[in-house]
């Protein structure tokens, strides 16, 4: 299958065979995921929210389920009207002519023959098939694999419990951020950078709760020389200070990881961080 978004696997600093670089690796490598701890077997059409394009810090804490990929045809039924998604379970944006779709328990949804849906009991020439142990299982689309998949996956079962996050929660849990960063500078210049990228840690996961599902937002803010932070095409969607925060936390994450610490430099970095926080506090309108 081709690889439909070079936020895989296959570019991982993870995946056993980068040893902590982001880059494309050899394709016959023995692929394992050092997060999750798992053999990866189709590292290019397999992806997770801990990539370095989702995980501007590198963190290590699992981040939602592992997502692989089955061909554009098979979404082709909306999800059930009541069913309301939490951010970290909304599939990553994929290219091209893939849709995602999460594994079950690390086990890898595939295309493949016909079979009878085991949600609506309909017949299909081609079906997403979960090939596990003892049994066999088929879904006429992407949303049937969904409504199984939420039902029964415990990893799914530990997101749907949460509280789906509004404006009023975000601000509130920013609100002390800006002075946790300037307490944090003052550390800083002595040396000790631990406090910061705990309070960046603590923005890094809030923003993970609303970014997930706006991969398109992402890349812009990663790949771009000058984001448009303020584009027609995002402004109405995402308020452009959480760019600037999702922005100012790749560049200080890559200041972190390297050998010689430029603590000028992420200082202005954090500073540029803690500006935008207030900025979004600051803000009128309904924007998230």
């Amino acid at each position: 299958m081709k690889n439909d978004g070079n936020d895989c696997c296959g570019t991982c600093p993870f995946n056993g065979v980068n040893k902590g670089i982001l880059a494309p690796a050899d394709k016959n490598g023995k692929f394992f995921c050092e997060i999750r701890d798992f053999v990866v077997q189709d590292p290019y059409v397999t992806y997770c929210n801990n990539h370095p394009i989702r995980n501007p810090l590198w963190l290590r804490t699992p981040r939602g389920p592992v997502w692989g990929s089955v061909h554009l045809s098979f979404d082709s039924k909306p999800l059930d009207a009541g069913i309301q998604l939490p951010a970290e379970l909304v599939p990553p944006q994929g290219e091209g002519n893939y849709f995602r779709i999460p594994y079950f328990r690390l086990v890898r949804p595939l295309s493949g023959e016909a079979g009878i849906c085991d949600v609506c009991g309909d017949a299909s020439e081609k079906s997403i098939i979960l090939m596990l142990d003892q049994d066999k299982k088929f879904f006429c689309s992407t949303a049937h694999y969904f409504e199984w998949w939420l039902k029964t996956d415990p990893t799914a079962i530990t997101y749907l419990v949460r509280t789906p996050l509004d404006q009023e929660a975000i601000r509130y849990r920013l609100k002390a951020l800006p002075e946790k960063l300037s307490d944090g500078l003052s550390v800083l210049a002595d040396g000790e950078q631990e406090w910061v990228y705990d309070v960046l840690r603590e923005i890094d996961d809030l923003l993970t709760e609303i970014r997930n599902g706006r991969n398109e937002l992402m890349y812009q803010v990663v790949y771009a020389d000058e984001p448009e932070f303020d584009n027609p095409k995002f402004r109405d969607r995402l308020s452009p200070h959480l760019l600037h925060i999702q922005s100012g936390l790749t560049v200080v994450g890559d200041l972190l990881r390297r050998d010689d610490l430029n603590y000028h430099a992420i200082s202005d970095s954090v500073s540029q961080i803690g500006k935008a926080v207030g900025a979004y506090l600051r803000q009128d309108g309904a924007r998230i």
